[in-house]
Order: structure tokens, then C-alpha cells, then sequence
């Protein structure tokens, strides 16, 4: 290289490549720099640099002299077209054209040298569609990090064979102009690069009589150079286009190929056969053992990979980043530090473009091609958690300076465009979606755009006043369908309830949200966790008497479900307080209601009816016809078990009378599953099956998954008590089923102890003495010593007839002992075990083993 001073002159440079870099970089540009303003590729700058490329005159004349500012500066502008000029006549071979090319077949495909995990199906699809004649182009389109590069790597190597010309591979991903993109092809086929129109016409002359396939990566960036594609796609009918990008072009012969990301195993799969045939899991062990030789999928860590390739949504090259990183963050801490994976998932092959050997960069690449309209909406539609509609997005992300509601639809769509947004149609309704990874890079950008708490709390607003309008249709909306409509936005629910919590929003709303959905999931029997949510907001509404009562009302029926009868007293007198101060009848009503299930439970039977006959009367005074048909219901529960039966009837009936004049199906169920409980506590165990089975059609039909829990327990208790032991097993699994979809941990001991003595009966012992255990334990931990002794009843018998009498023996004189005690009041079920293990083992021994020794010897406690 000639070294820059003051006395240089145009004489000292003998070939044009060393003047251009000398006036580059006496003119301070990069070649990029230089490469944008003559609008050739920066490659191309490096060649003629390197004396083995020279532009034409014109091209230097029109572009490179103004670039290099020599327009007052003849003597060097005069010796780079002199020098340009030798370079043109030393040159012995034409530009290559159709006229002169060779007919040679071509391969000029990147190696790929890691085997595709996964995508088989994919795969042999792009071949079929390819393959048609109609398909000219195929565009691979989908999210960023989805994998594209290599599907389409994939499927052309299976295809150029097929090809007379064979392949070739032309990278865009260095270009920003739509009009280099002729220049790349030229470049990747060997025709010389010219910057002319009439570049075109010596692309399509070359390539007019081949047979080739082109593979053409990264089009998104320059999507508006598609027309060109089509122009010769007409002109040379032999040429087939395979083009991944993050858009579709559209252009005529065009096939749209969607890419989602990698199948994910069930999150609850445990099994390693299963786990490993899945084609994320694959591809994770496959690149943590690049990286650590020794990495396999174990019980131990099994779960832990299932997790954070969930957590990446199956997209390739999250995967794989993740996985790279096996050598210096565990597993454990990579979930721990999941918030922060732009900062670890970095560690890309470095045979790749920079930006994609981070995830970061990966979507970063996307973002920076959209406008500043589009980037707006992404960063604030970020705030939505599972999804969202299409009125959320317009009313939640929009303002009157940056984001006008009219424009969100267009926006929205041209993101869906951009495979950024994914969307879902269900019933002509459609919901849009991010993938989790791209959705937290949007949070990031809403943060440094410092727009997070005035959008968070739009998103609350919203789903403040959603929520509200929604519990006003609990009743009017089938409930079936109802629920659908509430469930979809749970995830929504949630994130805004999570974000009320914060000093910056709005508590206002968060309340009102907090009183509304709890409600809704008070009738869902969504008791656990609309609970959590209400103990977190009581502290917050001090000073709002009337949020406050609403929320010591639900903290009274939630933990009413949840099996807390002091907790539920205590949130219950509070309530009460203030409806009797603000004389909220209304309000009062509710509370009495659960008032009289709370007494009753405790067994104070007196104040269970004094509250629920107040109940009665101010229903009936106000009008509010549900709560009088169940506190008539109530009541007739009292009345029975104060031995009152023609009493209990007759107030029973009356509340089926109103609940079907009122068309109020959950007091119509209420009242036939207490109608069926008097009849079994009669002893009309047929009747009584009968009964059961009418309330839980109604039940089911307005989907009340408590009611129905409680009714098929019921009728496996009923069906064993009938010596039905196969019908008492399927509704006992049903019945756990339902317990466990709502969290109460109470309900679930019993249907195990009807699995237990089915089990038995079938002969099956070891499954009957691990469901019965599992019961005893689930009793124990819930302090019910009833449902102890009744699990050892169970116990005993297995023993016995699994020919271990001496530990039946002995569990049987434990109980007689306990019962010796504190005699105890056994379900039918339980009773007529008792009987019969009574009747089998009539000896009764002195043992000095201690209930509390059983229990530690069969690992209870």
C-alpha cells in the first residue's frame, strides 16, 4: 500500500484499486460507507480494491467521483478514468451471458454439517409443493430464531439433483438496498456485476435456457426487489426460487410456507423414551453435547430442559443458544435467570451473520425493519399476557400523539405480516399472540421508551372495566360458554392483577378488578386462587369501605370453600360490620347466606338457622330471589338435622319452586343434591343413587365443578354402599378429577378411599394399599382424625386380604381402641367396612403400638 503524505500525486498509483483505497481513506469512508453512496455492494468495493474487478466509465464517472469529492480535482478524477480505462482494455474475456456461460452443473450450497432435528414433516411438505409445476417461488416464512436458513438448506439439498444447473445460495442478509439484490445473484451465479439497467437483461439472458435452483435468504429486508424475482421467473421458465424471509413477497407464482416453531413434549411427560423423541429436546442434548461430551437427558435434569425449551418456545435457535451454554450456567440457573436470557443466550456458532449468534440480535434484525408506527405498537402490545382481541389492542396501546386507534388494525396486521404476531381464528373471532421470547424483547423496549406504568395501567383500566361488565352477565351468558369467555383472558386477568399490586398503578382499578373476578371465580370454584388475590388487596383498600366490604365478603365464601371455617368467620364478621353500618341488605344477604354453611359446619346449628331465617327475610324483602332459593335450601339442612324432616322437605320444595320459576339453575342443583342427601341419610341408597345422578345432570349442564365434585363423590359412595365397586371407581375418579382441577385438598382423600376399595374388590391389591395410603395421608395432613380411621379400616381389610393378619389384627385393635375413646361417626361406605372387618377379626388383643407409631411405621408422618 502507498503511504499517505503530502506529496503524493496522481502519478504514484499504477493500478485503479490502489488510487480508490487511497481517495477512500483520504476521503474518511469505510468501503461500506463508500460501497452505500455508489450503491454497489461493499464486497464489490473489496475487489476492485484488490485490481480483480472494475467498474464501467459511466459508473465511475456518475457515482464514484462525486462520492470521493473530486469534482475540483481534475488531476485526480482524469487519472482514476485513465487507470479505470487500462483495467477495461486489459480485460480478454466478455461479460458472461447466456451467450457464453457454461452449462456445467453448479453446487454452491453452504455445508451443513448438523444433521436437521425435527422437521420431517415440514420437509417432505416443501418438497411436495415445490415440486409442483405452478410453484415457482417458495417463501419459507416465519419468526425470527424459527429455524428458516436451515429448513431451506435442508430441502435444497434433497432438490438440486433434480436440477440440471444444480444450486446456488445467495445470502442477503448484508444488504439494506432492494437494488443490490440482482448484484448478490449476479455475484453467487459468476456473471460480472454491473450497476447499469441492464443488469437484468444480462441475468435473464444467462440464466434463460438453465435449470437451477436458487436459494435466497434474509428477503425481508428487501422485499420491494420481489417484482424483479418475478421478471425472471417469467423469463426463464427452467428457474425455481426457494426464499425464506419474515414476510411473504406476493407476487405471482409465489407458495407461502408458514414455519412454527419446534413440537414441544407435555410440560408433565416424565418419561425419558418420550422426552428424548421430542424434536426440541433433541436438539437441545444435541448441542449441549457439542459443547460437554458427556451431557445426557437424566430423571434429574429432565424436567428442568422440558422447562426452559417451553420457556423458549421451541424456537430453534433459542434452543440452541441455551443448550451452548450448558459449560458455564446450570440448568437450575438458567431458569432462575430467565428474565434476563438476552444477556446469556449469546453464544452462537460463529460461522453465522453477528446477529444471529444472539437471541437478541435475532429479533433485534426484525424490529429494526419495521417503522417507527409498527415499533410503537409492538413494544405496547407487550403488556398483554396470553394473547389478546383486536378492541384491547386498539383501546390499550393507543394515545393521541404517537399511535391513533384507527391506525391499529393496519399496524397490526403488517405484524402478523412480519411474523411477529401470531394470530388465531376461533369462531370467525380472531386472537393474537406473541411468542414469549419475542413478547419479553418488546417489554424491554417498552421500558426504555419509559411507557410501561402509563400502558400497564391502561391494560388494568381495561380489564378492570372488562371484568366488571362480565360478572354482570354471570347469569345472563350460558355458563358453559361463559366460562370459555373468562378463561381465555385469565392470563390477562392475572398480569393485571400482578401489576395493581405495584406504587405506580392504578389501585382504584386493581380493586374493582380484584371484587369482580373474585366473584366470578367464587361461581368457577376457582377457590385458592381468587383467595391469594383478595388477602393481597384487603391492606390495600383501608380507606374504601365499600371495596372493603366486598373483599371481607369474598375472604368469607372463599375460605368457606377452602375449608377454613375460622378464617371464613372472621372475614365474614368484619363484613358484616360494615353492610350493617351502610345498610346494604344486599350486601348482608350474602354474608348471612355463608354465615349459616359456616355455623352449620361448626356444628352450631342454632346460629346457623338465626342467620339464615334473617337471610330468608331480607331476600325476600329486596327481592333477591337466587339467594332466597338457596337459603331456603340452607335451611332445610338445619331443619333436618334437627330432626325436623316434614319441615326440611317442605322449604326444600318451595326453593325448587322458586329456583325453576326464576330459571335459576344453581339453586335448582343445590336443592336436588340436598334432596338426595336427606334420602341416603334415610338409608334410600337407591333413591338416594337416582336423586344424585339428576343433580349432577343439572350441575354438569351450568358446569358447577364443585356441585358436581361433591355429587359423584357421592355416588361412588352410593354405588359401593350397592356393592357396584366398578361404577364406585369411575366416579371416584371423576370425582378426584374435579377436586384437583379446583384445588380442594379436603375433598381429594375420600374418592381415593372408593378407588382403594375397588381396587381391592378387583383383586388388585398393591393399587388398593397405595391409593389407601395416599388417602390416610391426605387425611392426616388435614387434620381430619375421622377420615385417619377410616383410611385404616380400608387398610386393615387389604391386609387381611392380602393374607397379612397378624398387621390387619393389629390395625383393627387400634381403631376399636380410638373408638373406645372418642366414638366417631363413619360414612356409609366406612360403616359397612367397619362392620364387616368387625365380623372377620372378632379377637381383640392388647397392643402397646400407639396410633401415632401406625402412622410412623407407614411413613404418614
Amino acid at each position: 500500500m502507498v503511504k499517505k503524505t503530502d506529496s503524493l500525486n496522481p502519478e504514484n498509483f499504477n493500478t485503479m484499486g490502489k488510487l480508490l483505497r487511497y481517495l477512500r481513506e483520504r476521503a474518511h469512508l469505510t468501503q461500506r460507507e463508500l460501497a452505500a453512496k455508489v450503491d454497489f455492494h461493499y464486497s464489490y468495493i473489496s475487489r476492485v480494491e484488490k485490481d480483480q474487478h472494475s467498474p464501467d466509465l459511466a459508473t465511475i464517472t456518475a457515482r464514484f467521483i462525486p462520492a470521493l469529492d473530486l469534482e475540483n480535482e481534475s488531476a485526480w478524477s482524469k487519472h482514476l478514468i485513465r487507470l479505470a480505462n487500462l483495467a477495461s482494455a486489459e480485460k480478454t474475456k466478455p461479460i458472461r451471458s447466456a451467450l457464453s456461460a457454461s452449462d456445467e452443473k453448479t453446487n454452491k450450497m453452504p455445508a451443513n454439517l448438523v444433521p436437521l432435528l425435527g422437521r420431517e414433516m415440514e420437509t417432505s411438505q416443501l418438497m411436495d409443493i415445490f415440486q409442483k409445476d405452478g410453484v415457482r417461488i417458495l417463501t419459507i416464512v416465519g419468526p425470527p430464531g424459527v429455524g428458516k436458513t436451515t429448513l431451506a438448506l435442508h430441502v435444497a439439498e434433497k432438490l438440486h439433483q433434480h436440477f440440471a444447473n444444480g444450486a446456488i445460495f445467495v445470502n442477503l442478509a448484508p444488504v439494506e438496498q432492494p437494488n443490490m439484490v440482482l448484484t448478490l445473484l449476479a455475484e453467487a451465479l459468476g456473471v460480472e456485476e454491473t450497476s447499469n439497467p441492464s443488469s437484468m437483461l444480462v441475468l435473464q439472458s444467462y440464466l434463460e435456457k438453465k435449470k437451477l435452483l436458487i436459494v435466497m435468504d434474509n428477503f425481508e429486508q428487501v422485499l420491494s426487489a420481489a417484482s424483479e424475482l418475478f421478471d425472471i421467473i417469467t423469463y426463464a421458465r427452467g428457474i425455481k426460487i426457494i426464499i425464506t424471509s419474515r414476510e411473504a413477497l406476493r407476487i405471482p407464482g409465489e407458495q407461502e410456507f408458514h414455519l412454527t416453531p419446534l413440537s414441544l413434549p407435555d410440560n408433565k411427560t416424565t418419561n425419558l423414551a418420550e422426552l428424548g423423541s421430542s424434536p426440541a429436546i433433541q436438539l437441545f442434548i444435541q448441542r449441549a453435547r457439542a459443547v460437554q461430551a458427556d451431557f445426557k437427558l437424566t430423571e434429574e435434569n429432565a424436567a428442568r430442559v422440558t422447562e426452559i425449551c417451553h420457556r423458549l418456545d421451541g424456537l430453534p435457535l433459542a434452543i440452541e443458544l441455551a443448550a451452548a451454554r450448558i459449560q458455564t450456567l446450570s440448568l437450575t440457573s438458567m431458569l432462575e435467570q430467565f428474565d434476563r436470557r438476552f444477556d446469556w443466550l449469546t453464544r452462537g456458532r460463529r460461522d453465522t451473520p453477528l446477529w444471529r449468534q444472539t437471541l437478541s440480535g435475532a429479533i433485534e434484525w426484525s424490529h429494526n425493519l419495521l417503522t417507527e408506527s409498527e415499533r410503537i405498537l409492538l413494544r405496547r402490545l407487550s403488556v398483554f399476557a396470553g394473547g389478546w382481541t383486536l378492541e384491547a389492542a386498539e383501546q390499550i396501546c393507543s394515545d393521541d400523539q404517537l399511535l391513533k386507534r384507527e391506525d391499529v388494525l393496519d399496524l397490526l396486521l403488517h405484524l402478523v405480516d412480519r411474523s411477529l404476531v401470531t394470530t388465531e381464528i376461533k369462531e370467525e373471532n380472531a386472537r393474537y399472540h406473541f411468542l414469549d421470547t419475542i413478547r419479553h424483547f418488546a417489554q424491554k423496549k417498552l421500558n426504555e421508551a419509559s411507557e410501561t406504568t402509563q400502558f400497564h395501567n391502561q391494560h388494568l383500566k381495561y380489564f378492570s372495566n372488562w371484568t366488571n361488565l362480565s360478572e354482570g352477565m354471570l347469569d345472563k351468558i350460558q355458563p358453559l360458554k361463559f366460562r370459555k369467555i373468562i378463561e381465555v383472558e385469565h392470563n390477562n386477568i392475572r398480569a393485571a392483577l400482578e401489576w395493581g399490586l405495584q406504587e405506580t398503578a392504578q389501585h382504584e382499578g386493581a380493586a374493582r378488578l380484584v371484587v369482580s373476578i373474585g366473584a366470578i371465580w367464587l361461581r368457577h370454584s376457582h377457590f385458592k386462587e381468587a383467595l391469594q388475590w383478595v388477602e393481597k388487596y384487603i391492606p390495600l383498600v383501608e380507606q374504601e369501605e365499600n371495596t372493603q366490604a366486598n373483599l371481607f365478603y369474598l375472604g368469607q365464601a372463599l375460605s368457606y370453600w377452602r375449608d377454613n371455617l375460622e378464617q371464613a368467620l372472621l372475614y365474614g364478621e368484619k363484613a358484616e360490620k360494615i353492610a350493617r353500618a351502610k345498610r346494604d341488605n344486599k350486601m348482608l344477604i350474602k354474608i348471612l347466606y355463608y354465615f349459616g354453611d359456616i355455623y352449620r359446619e361448626k356444628k352450631d346449628l342454632n346460629r346457623s338457622y338465626t342467620a339464615l331465617a334473617e337471610c330468608v327475610v331480607l331476600c325476600r324483602e329486596t327481592g333477591m330471589m337466587s339467594y332466597l332459593s338457596m337459603s331456603l335450601t340452607s335451611t332445610g339442612v338445619i331443619l333436618y338435622q334437627q330432626g325436623r324432616k316434614e319441615a326440611s322437605m317442605q322449604v326444600i320444595e318451595e326453593a325448587l319452586q322458586i329456583a325453576t320459576s326464576e330459571n335459576n339453575p344453581w339453586g335448582h342443583s343445590y336443592a336436588l343434591r340436598i334432596k338426595a342427601d336427606n334420602l341416603r341419610f334415610d338409608g334410600q341408597f337407591a333413591h338416594a343413587f337416582s336423586a344424585f345422578k339428576k343433580a349432577l345432570e343439572v350441575s354438569r349442564s351450568i358446569d358447577d365443578r364443585i356441585s358436581t365434585g361433591m355429587e359423584l363423590a357421592n355416588l361412588s359412595l352410593l354405588a359401593n354402599v350397592l356393592e357396584d365397586y366398578a361404577a364406585s371407581n369411575e366416579y371416584a375418579k371423576a370425582a378426584l378429577a374435579v377436586f384437583q382441577a379446583i384445588g380442594n385438598e379436603y375433598q381429594q382423600p375420600f374418592p381415593l378411599r372408593m378407588m382403594a376399595y375397588a381396587s381391592m374388590h378387583e383383586g388388585d391389591l398393591s393399587l388398593a394399599r397405595t391409593l389407601c395410603i395416599d388417602s390416610l395421608k391426605g387425611n392426616y395432613k388435614l387434620g381430619h382424625t375421622t377420615g385417619v380411621l377410616a383410611c385404616l379400616i380400608c387398610l386393615a381389610h387389604i391386609e387381611w386380604t392380602g393374607e397379612h393378619a397378624d398387621l390387619a389384627v393389629l390395625i383393627s385393635n387400634i381403631i376399636k381402641r380410638e373408638a373406645a375413646k372418642a366414638p366417631f361417626v363413619l360414612l356409609e361406605s366406612d360403616a359397612k367396612a367397619y362392620k364387616i372387618l368387625n365380623e372377620i377379626i372378632n379377637e381383640n388383643t392388647e397392643t402397646h403400638i400407639s396410633l401415632e407409631d401406625l402412622l410412623i411405621e407407614l411413613g404418614i408422618k
